[in-house]
C-alpha cells in the first residue's frame, strides 16, 4: 500500500485533463506504507476507575488523544512506537497550559509558556477487537499497532496483539521482547556476520548499513566465549552483566532495553522499562508465573491464558498415570504411526479445559526452581530483573536452558513440556465425542481407582467402549469437586428479586420398571436414590466387614430388609410369647395339680414387659429421614 495507489487510472484516462501516465508515475513513486506499528505498552487501562485522578491526568500527558482518554473502551492502551527507532526521535511530551494561562498570555500578549517535560509521548490505541474476544496484554510488553488509515498520522491507533518472539522468548505470561537482542541466540550483527565469514574463510561482503532503530550488538552479549583481554581474563563488561557469578549473562533472563548498550536502546530512557512497570498500574494487576509452553497440533483451536489456564478444541490427548515419559523425544502432539491407524476411523473430536498443567512442579514439590522438572513439568528459573528498578525477582519457565548450561539444545529439551497429563494436572473438564476416557483416566477397572465390585448381579466395570461403541464422553477431575444448586430468598439482593430454590438431578436413562437410575436432591432437601438395584459398602477384598457367616449375596454381601416386613415378624413373634406367657402362668406341676411358682412369675413379668414396653419400641426403629421400598 502506498500514498496515492488507490487511484482509478481507468478512470484518469477518460478525464481530457488527466494523463495516464502521470498517474502511473506518481503511483510508482509513492512511499510504501507502514501497516503493522511495533510499539511498547506503556499502560493497559483495563478499567479507569482504577486509577486516581492525578494517575489519570498523567495518562493524559502522555497520550496523544488526550481528550479522548476518559471515553477510550476498557482496555485500552497507550503505547510508545519503536518501529524503526520511532521512540528514539518522538518528541518531549508537554503538560497542557490551563485555560488561565491561556487568557492571560491574550491579555499580555505574551506567547503560552511551556510547561515542564512529564515524560514521554505516547500512542492511545484502542483494542482492535471487539469485547467478544479480549486479549491478554500487560506493560512492558511489545505490540502490534494497526491505523484504519495509514496514509496519514493518527492519535488513535489500534492495538491486535502481543508481538510473538522467537521461542527462547517468548512466554504467555509475560514477555520482554528485546531479549531476542542478546545472548548467544541473538540475531548476528553485519560486523558479526563478516567476522565469521572472514573466519571460516570465506570473502566477507561489505556490510549493509545498520538500520536507525537496530543499535549494534556487543560481541561480549551475543558470544557465549566472551572475548577475552591480553590477561586472559573476560571483558570488564561480561563481568558487570554476571553480578551473581554464575556465568550466565544478566540480561539473557533480564529485561534489558535493547542490546543494553546506549546505542542499541529501544526506548531512549536507559531504565524506561524498569520506570514503566515502576508506575503502571496495569503492571499490577497481573500475577508473574511459570507457565509450561504448550504444543499444539496443526488442527487445534487453542485459547490461553497468562496463568496457566487453556482450552483446547481439537482431538483427544493427554498422558496416563502409568505412562514413563523418560526418554521421550516428541511431545504427545505428534502421534505414532500405530495410534493414527488405529484412530484413523475414528472421530475423536474433543474440548480440553484444563487449569494448572505441569501442577508437579518447583513449586508443588517444595524444590528449588533450578531443579530438573518432573515431565511435563517446565524447567523454571528465576529472572534477573535490574535490582535498581521497578520489579522483584520471580520465577519463569526457562526457555533457554542452552544459556543456563541445563541442555545442549533448546528444541529437544523437555519435549513433553505443557502436554496434557489425565494424572497430574491440577483441574481438567473434558467434553468427546468418543474416547477411552475410562483408560485415560486409570478408573477401567478395579485396583486403580474403582472398588472391587460386589458382584456381576451388581454390575459390571468392563470398559465403557470395550464394544467399539465408541460412546461420547464428560468427565471432570480435579482435587476437589462441588456440585451446588442455588438457594436465595425472595427479595434478596434487593427487593423485587424472586425467590431461588434449586434442584440437582443426576439421571441414567433408561425404562422406569428396568434399567432407570437418578439421584435426585429436591428444593425441599429430600434426597432419592432410585435404581434397579442399590448397592452399598465394600467387598471384604476392600476391607469391608465380613461378618461371622458368609451373607446371603454375591460377595458375602448383605441384603437390606424393610421396616413393614420387620415390623409385622416382630408383631407375630411378640404376640406368640405373650400367649406363651398366658399358658405359663396356669401353669401346674403333672403329679401334683399344683401351681409352680417360679414359672408363673417369671411368665407373667415377661408378658407384662411384651405388652408394656418391648411392642411399643418397635416403631423407635424406624428413621425419621431415611425410607426406601
Amino acid at each position: 500500500m502506498a500514498i496515492d495507489s488507490g487511484k482509478d487510472a481507468v478512470g484518469e484516462s477518460l478525464q481530457t485533463t488527466s494523463s495516464v501516465k502521470d498517474t502511473v508515475d506518481k503511483v510508482d513513486n509513492a512511499q510504501p506504507v507502514q501497516v503493522l506499528t511495533r510499539a511498547v505498552v506503556v499502560e493497559v487501562m483495563y478499567d479507569l476507575a482504577a486509577f486516581p485522578p492525578d494517575d489519570v491526568n498523567e495518562l493524559m500527558s502522555l497520550c496523544s488523544a488526550p481528550d479522548l482518554l476518559k471515553t477510550a473502551p476498557r482496555n485500552s492502551i497507550i503505547a510508545r512506537p519503536i518501529t524503526g527507532g520511532a521512540d528514539k526521535r518522538a518528541p518531549e511530551a508537554k503538560e497542557k497550559p490551563t485555560e488561565e494561562e491561556k487568557e492571560k498570555s491574550k491579555t499580555d500578549k505574551e506567547p503560552v509558556p511551556e510547561k515542564e517535560k512529564v515524560g514521554e509521548q505516547g500512542v492511545l490505541a484502542y483494542p482492535f477487537f471487539p469485547p467478544h474476544l479480549c486479549m491478554p496484554l500487560k506493560p512492558g510488553e511489545q505490540v502490534w499497532l494497526v491505523s484504519d488509515s495509514p496514509d496519514v498520522p493518527n492519535s488513535v491507533m489500534y492495538w491486535m496483539c502481543r508481538i510473538s518472539e522467537p521461542d527462547h522468548v517468548d512466554d504467555v505470561n509475560f514477555t520482554h521482547g528485546d531479549r531476542k537482542l542478546v545472548g548467544s541466540l541473538a540475531p548476528k550483527t553485519s560486523k558479526e556476520k563478516a567476522d565469521a565469514a572472514e573466519k571460516s574463510g570465506e570473502a566477507a561482503s561489505e556490510p549493509p548499513p545498520r538500520s536507525s532503530g537496530g543499535g549494534s550488538q556487543s560481541q561480549q552479549i551475543s558470544d557465549p566465549n566472551p572475548p577475552q583481554d591480553a590477561t586472559g581474563e573476560a571483558e570488564s563488561e561480561t563481568v558487570e552483566r554476571d553480578a551473581d557469578g554464575d556465568g550466565i549473562d544478566d540480561l539473557v533472563y533480564g529485561f534489558p532495553n535493547g542490546t543494553g548498550e546506549p546505542d542499541g536502546y529501544t526506548l531512549k530512557e536507559a531504565e524506561a522499562y524498569e520506570d514503566l512497570v515502576k508506575i503502571a498500574t496495569g503492571y499490577n494487576q497481573f500475577r508473574p508465573q511459570d507457565v509450561p509452553r504448550y504444543t499444539k497440533r496443526p488442527g487445534d483451536l487453542v485459547l490461553q491464558g497468562s496463568n496457566n489456564t487453556l482450552i483446547c478444541l481439537g482431538e483427544e490427548r493427554g498422558w496416563k498415570k502409568d505412562d514413563n515419559l523418560e526418554g521421550i523425544v516428541v511431545s504427545n502432539a505428534t502421534e505414532t504411526e500405530q495410534l493414527i491407524e488405529q484412530r484413523k476411523n475414528n472421530v475423536w473430536g474433543s474440548i480440553d479445559i484444563v487449569a494448572g498443567r505441569g501442577r508437579y512442579n518447583w513449586r508443588f514439590l517444595g524444590a528449588d526452581p533450578k531443579d530438573d522438572p518432573i515431565a511435563p513439568g517446565a524447567r523454571t528459573i528465576t529472572n534477573t530483573p535490574n535490582p535498581e528498578g521497578g520489579r522483584v525477582p520471580y520465577v519463569e519457565t526457562n526457555k533457554n536452558p542452552q544459556a543456563s548450561s541445563s541442555s545442549e539444545s533448546n528444541m529437544y529439551d523437555n519435549p513433553a513440556e505443557g502436554d496434557p497429563d489425565y494424572f497430574g494436572d491440577a483441574a481438567r473438564i473434558i467434553v468427546a465425542h468418543s474416547s477411552d476416557v475410562d483408560t485415560n483416566f486409570t478408573i477401567d477397572g478395579p485396583g486403580n481407582t474403582l472398588p472391587s465390585p460386589i458382584g456381576e448381579t451388581y454390575g459390571s466395570y468392563d470398559l465403557v467402549n470395550k464394544s467399539g461403541d465408541n460412546p461420547s464422553y464428560v468427565i471432570s477431575k480435579a482435587d476437589e469437586i462441588r456440585i451446588v444448586a442455588r438457594k436465595v430468598a425472595a427479595d434478596e439482593p434487593s427487593p423485587g428479586a424472586p425467590e431461588i430454590n434449586g434442584s440437582i438431578r443426576i439421571i441414567k436413562e433408561g425404562a422406569p420398571d428396568e434399567d432407570l437410575a437418578a439421584i435426585m436432591i429436591l428444593s425441599d432437601g429430600t434426597v432419592q436414590i432410585s435404581g434397579s438395584r442399590i448397592v452399598m459398602g465394600r467387598t471384604p477384598d476392600d476391607g469391608g466387614h465380613p461378618g461371622e457367616t458368609e451373607g446371603p449375596g454375591e460377595n458375602q454381601s448383605q441384603p437390606y430388609v424393610r421396616y413393614s416386613d420387620l415390623e409385622k415378624l416382630w408383631q407375630d413373634w411378640m404376640d406368640a410369647m405373650s400367649s406363651f406367657c398366658q399358658t405359663l402362668q396356669t401353669h401346674t406341676t403333672p403329679g401334683y395339680g399344683a401351681p409352680s411358682p417360679q414359672i408363673n412369675s417369671a411368665a407373667a413379668v415377661l408378658k407384662g414387659e411384651i405388652e408394656r414396653t418391648l411392642k411399643k419400641q418397635i416403631e423407635d426403629v424406624q428413621s425419621e429421614r431415611i425410607f426406601g421400598e
